[in-house]
This record gives C-alpha cells, sequence and structure tokens, in this order.
C-alpha cells in the first residue's frame, strides 16, 4: 500500500508542477499582448549598487552609458575599494559613444540598520536632482541592450502603473558546473509564481518619483536588509499597481558552483520569508516535497530489504515518471522566456533529449537544496549576503553584525573569499 501511496503523490505533485508550468506559459504570451506600452521619455535616474566584481559587471557599465534614451542620470555607488571609482569614472570619460553623465562614489559611513545595498542606494539618491520623475534600479549582474530603459519605462505612460519590474533566467550551458543547473532548476519553480504574482526585482526595476515618495520607500530602505523587499507592501498601502512586463527578463549565463548556488537560494528564500506573505506557501510546497520524498525512500529501502522487486519497479517507475514532469515543466517555463528573448538562447527553443536527461540529474538536489534553504529561512536569523553577516529579527528590524571585505566573484560565479 505505501508503494502506491508514495508513487500516487510523487506523479501528482510532478504533474501539478507541469499544469503551472503550462498555466504560466500561456499566462506570459496573453499578459504580454495585453500589458499597454506607449511612449515614455520623463527624466530617469539609475541607481547602481557595486559591491566586489561581478563577472559581467564592466559590460554593464557600459550598456549604462550607451543607453538609447534622452533624459538619463547614472548613479553609481561602491561599497569597497575608492580606486575603483577612480578606474570607472576614467572608462567612462574615455568611451566616445558615451551619451549620459555618471555620478559615482564611494560609500560613506553605511548605517548598520540596513543592509548596504540599502544604503549605497539611499546615498546615490541623495545625488539624484528633485526634477527626476523615474528612479531606476539595476542589479551588477544585468546586462541590458540599448533599448531596456524605453522598455522598462514604456508601460508608466499608464498613469495607473507606479511600478515597472521584471524577473531573471539563468542558463545554464553544457560546461557549467552543477551548481549553475540546480540554481536554474530551482529559479525556473520560483519564477512562475513570483511572475505572476507580480513580484518586484530589483535587477530591472523603474519606479515613479512621486510614488516612490508617497510609499516613503526611502525610510522603508534604511531599515530593510535588501532594497526590493518593502517595494509591492509599500505600493499596496498607497494603492498603486505594478505591471511585470515578460519582455523585461534577463537571461544571466553566470556559471556557479554548488555551494554558491545552494547560498543563493537559501538567501532569495529569506528575503521571501521576511517580505513577501506567499512565503509560508512556499514553507507548505516543501513541507509536502520533503514528505513525499520520505514515503518514497522508506518504502524503497524496505522492499529493497524485502526483495520485493516487483514492489521497487513500480516505485521506480513512478519516480522516472515524476521527474520527466518535473524537466517537462522546466523546458516549458524556459521555452515561454526563450520565445520573447530568442538571442540569449542557442539551438532550438526546447531542450534536447541530452539537456532534458542532464537536467533531470540534478533535480533531487535542487529539491533538497529547496527544502533546506526553506527550513534555514525560517528557523535561521542570521544570514551571509557579499561578505557582510546579518542579524534579521523582523522586516524592519536589521543589524549588520560583521561587516568584511567585499567579495570577488571568480568567472565561474563563486565568490573566492
Amino acid at each position: 500500500m505505501l508503494v502506491w501511496i508514495a508513487s500516487f503523490l510523487f506523479v501528482l505533485m510532478a504533474g501539478a508542477h507541469l499544469g503551472g508550468a503550462l498555466l504560466f506559459a500561456r499566462w506570459v504570451t496573453r499578459y504580454d499582448q495585453r500589458l499597454v506600452r506607449g511612449e515614455f521619455s520623463g527624466s530617469v535616474a539609475v541607481l547602481l549598487s557595486i559591491r566586489g566584481r561581478d563577472p559581467f559587471l564592466a559590460e554593464t557599465l557600459q550598456a549604462l552609458r550607451r543607453m538609447d534614451y534622452p533624459q538619463l542620470t547614472v548613479h553609481v555607488v561602491v561599497d569597497g575599494d575608492s580606486t575603483e571609482v577612480v578606474e570607472w569614472k576614467k572608462c567612462w570619460a574615455s568611451d566616445p559613444e558615451a551619451r549620459h553623465p555618471l555620478k559615482i562614489q564611494t560609500l560613506n559611513s553605511p548605517p548598520t540598520t540596513c543592509g548596504r545595498k540599502c544604503a549605497a542606494l539611499l546615498q546615490a539618491l541623495a545625488g539624484v536632482s528633485p526634477e527626476t520623475e523615474v528612479i531606476v534600479l539595476i542589479d551588477a549582474d544585468v546586462v541590458p541592450d540599448a533599448q531596456w530603459l524605453r522598455r522598462l519605462t514604456a508601460p508608466l505612460a499608464d498613469e495607473q502603473i507606479a511600478v515597472v519590474t521584471g524577473g531573471q533566467w539563468f542558463e545554464p550551458r553544457w560546461s557549467h558546473k552543477p551548481g549553475a543547473w540546480v540554481r536554474s532548476l530551482w529559479n525556473a519553480g520560483s519564477l512562475v509564481p513570483t511572475s505572476m504574482q507580480g513580484h518586484p526585482w530589483a535587477g530591472t526595476l523603474a519606479i515613479r518619483r512621486r510614488d516612490f515618495e508617497a510609499a516613503e520607500l526611502e525610510s522603508a530602505w534604511q531599515k530593510a536588509v535588501v532594497d526590493d523587499g518593502p517595494i509591492a507592501r509599500a505600493m499596496h498601502q498607497i494603492g498603486s499597481r505594478i505591471a511585470f512586463d515578460p519582455r523585461l527578463i534577463s537571461v544571466n549565463h553566470e556559471n556557479a558552483g554548488f555551494i554558491y548556488s545552494t547560498r543563493y537560494v537559501g538567501r532569495m528564500l529569506t528575503w521571501s520569508r521576511w517580505y513577501e506573505g506567499a512565503f509560508w506557501n512556499t514553507a507548505a510546497h516543501a513541507f509536502v516535497l520533503a514528505t513525499i520524498w520520505s514515503l518514497c525512500l522508506i518504502s524503497l529501502s524496505r522492499n529493497v530489504y524485502d526483495g520485493a522487486w516487483q514492489w521497487v519497479g513500480i516505485l521506480a517507475a513512478a519516480l522516472a515518471l515524476g521527474i520527466w514532469f518535473y524537466v517537462l515543466a522546466y523546458d516549458v517555463v524556459r521555452s515561454a522566456v526563450a520565445r520573447l528573448h530568442r538571442e540569449h538562447f542557442a539551438g532550438k527553443v526546447g531542450l534536447s533529449v541530452g539537456r532534458q536527461l542532464w537536467a533531470a540529474l540534478f533535480l533531487v538536489p535542487t529539491h533538497v537544496v529547496f527544502i533546506a534553504g526553506v527550513v534555514r529561512a525560517i528557523f535561521f536569523r542570521e544570514i551571509e549576503w557579499r561578505g557582510v553577516r546579518y542579524r534579521i529579527s523582523s522586516p524592519t528590524d536589521v543589524k549588520v553584525l560583521t561587516p568584511g571585505k567585499p567579495p570577488m566573484k571568480t568567472a565561474d560565479g563563486d565568490d573566492s573569499v
């Protein structure tokens, strides 16, 4: 009886994921067609916080200084060696194609009551002109194309929309480490609810200045560990809309080791635990998933011990079918993103059979990392992010414990410290 229960639940859970992926693919197409995009040319300030050397940082800065947009000022705050400020200033000034002014500075006397990224953005915000109409956030691992800012601000032609945001897709290559595949598999599952629920992502985000001030986000950042965390709640309180634009999904080809990806997933789930009400749905999902895997392992080990190979075969077939459903779900989400961003994907839109089998190898480690990340987010109050350790007691009670040196990222995405 246990074999049938475990087999049924595993296939049912995997089938639910596949159904969610198909719903997402349909939603992306319809939402992309329904989203109103107009012409917006108001003055924009792009805020970028730099701590450590992301592998694509030089490309990000080059893209910003060559951005096709009429009224743009780029504000960069470097949390680290001040020599980097001189270096980036020279690089910007020497580029004959640079179109926009740069204001770059070193982070000075950051408070201990918020994340270092929030501290950097607050310092950058102090230098933004009062005439600026839109504040844009971008992460150092996002490499935008020349039309990125025009696409990002286009939905703001609708006066009811206060925030426009995108999302992130991690696209691993054959040569990438297992950690890159684990992060991609987990992120594919995460992208579905976060996109459909319109959760803000600071890697690509635009917000009207007047709504930013009305929501008192500057005060919220002074007590938050992460910049995009307080945005959804703040917009809800003032009755403003958040628009997710599927065309603003950023495709990231960065490699990553297993330890790095494990920390990444745990950190993202920690942010969700403190700033997203839907986190407890995620926690329930993790609990059910852990229960089903436990039933499968208990049943499998018991029947192997008893030599009941017919039951072992039934359970193995169910596991194979369920894993295939999970991989198909990943492929459906990936294909939905690839259709909008074809230039970032090699070969056909869908995964080859070889890559499906390769992805299947990392499904179990992904589930383990996900479950462990949820447990950590619920029970642990301290977390390390880019060399800085924080204690989080509530969404507005953050304390910097041990500020360290900025990590240096290697070419494969791992921190060198």
